[in-house]
């Protein structure tokens, strides 16, 4: 196994675990309400729920500060074997805490914490992986091999649907409600050790390793992102905006709403979504190469546009025809859209910033972005239908978060495969 093939499996399966362990937590909103947020309104339920899951997202930014600068300063390879064993503690902890029947107040307190403790080791993931991937691949490569990083991510994704759906078909209603969702927290627990040993034996980036050598590894990579590079991770979170609010929206927020608004069938729905995200995986590898020849920005541009267009459309045609078939059009038709971003994201992110914060800057920006735009969306579409009772409202957040990406990122330079320095 070449150096190159270690480090995508390195970065790749933590990935999937970040996905697979924040989407689960998203699937089973309306079960982990049910336990920990009991309420005779089982939307203010799945409120309470959705709030913790965006909760999550609020240590995100700490995360990419300490992690990120730790990974700039003392290598991407010691920054990624902490975040995943972090990860893997949190999720296996969620699994074991009691129901609100039986602890009272400490039940959501207690998972509110751990939702913190993911968020924190999240928030140095992303961007860490990220920097990992495209600082291992050749130049004319990167948007393919960083392109992997989001395919590890809808895989995860996947897996985490088709694993909730397995749980649904498998056991009675009672018991998926009561019990049966903490087996997927415990399981996603069993990868941790996996991701630990894949990358405590892979190799440092080459070009981290000279920055060593030259002995220009920043002293404090915060400082200097920040005062040096501000504009650029201001302009990296707008355009990151976008990738975060519409896969929230559609991954998460859509499935929930096809199972309770829509009453659509709880397994059906959900094996859909399950193959938009694999048609999804496919998708962005296609488009990570195809950014290699025509550039990261044009994808980018397309996308936003795309969205603004078609998102009320699409949500529009399922409020009017609430049917399966209606729903498998929507999830791919969105897959297309947010497809185009995350198949450059990574690597577009990692071409804005030079070597010595790099790890800082793809992680603060993404962080900040996935915290504002992403966590709480799900929160924010159901306010929306409960505030306006239009089901098809949370298609205007998608649309203006769409044009504040597009503006952002034609305000922001291409430097596909401009040499790192």
């Amino acid at each position: 196994m070449t150096d190159r093939t270690r480090a995508v499996l390195a970065a790749a399966v933590g990935q999937f675990f970040e996905l697979y362990d924040f989407s689960i937590y998203g699937f089973f909103a309306v079960e982990i309400g049910r336990a920990f947020f009991p309420s005779s309104d089982p939307l203010t339920s799945l409120l309470g729920a959705f709030a913790t899951y965006g909760v999550g997202f609020l240590l995100r930014p700490i995360g990419a500060i300490v992690i990120g600068a730790y990974g700039d300063r003392k290598g991407r390879k010691a920054a990624l074997v902490l975040t995943v064993t972090l990860m893997a503690a949190a999720t296996g902890l969620v699994a074991l805490v009691p129901p609100y029947s039986q602890i009272g107040i400490w039940a959501p307190i207690a998972l509110v914490l751990l939702r913190l403790c993911q968020g924190f080791s999240t928030g140095g993931e992303w961007g860490g992986a990220a920097a990992f991937l495209v600082e291992h691949a050749p130049t004319g490569r990167r948007g393919i091999i960083g392109s992997l990083h989001q395919v590890a991510t809808q895989i995860g994704n996947l897996t985490g649907f088709l694993f909730v759906a397995f749980l649904s078909y498998s056991l009675s209603s009672d018991n998926f409600q009561s019990w049966g969702w903490r087996i997927a927290f415990i399981v996603g627990a069993l990868l941790g050790p996996v991701g630990y040993y894949l990358r405590t034996r892979t190799a440092e980036t080459p070009i981290f390793k000279e920055v060593e050598a030259r002995r220009a590894v920043a002293t404090s990579p915060l400082a200097e992102a920040l005062k040096t590079h501000w504009q650029t991770i201001f302009a990296g979170i707008c355009i990151c905006a976008i990738a975060a609010a519409s896969t929230q929206t559609f991954q998460i927020y859509l499935t929930q709403f096809a199972r309770q608004a829509l009453k659509l069938n709880s397994t059906a729905s959900l094996l859909i979504t399950s193959a938009s995200l694999a048609f999804a995986a496919v998708y962005i590898a296609i488009i990570g190469r195809l950014s290699d020849s025509i550039g990261r920005k044009i994808l980018v541009l397309i996308s936003c546009v795309g969205f603004i267009i078609f998102t009320y459309p699409l949500f529009a045609l399922l409020a009017a025809f609430p049917t399966l078939t209606t729903y498998l059009f929507v999830q791919f038709a969105g897959a297309v859209l947010y497809g185009l971003v995350f198949g450059v994201l990574p690597t577009l992110l990692a071409e804005l910033f030079p070597t010595k914060v790099r790890y800082t800057g793809i992680s603060i920006s993404f962080s900040i972005a996935i915290m504002a735009f992403g966590g709480f969306t799900p929160f924010i579409n159901t306010y929306l239908v409960e505030l306006t009772s239009n089901s098809v409202a949370p298609a205007f957040w998608v649309m203006a978060v769409a044009a504040l990406s597009g503006i952002a990122m034609l305000n922001t330079r291409d430097r596909t495969n401009v040499a790192f320095n």
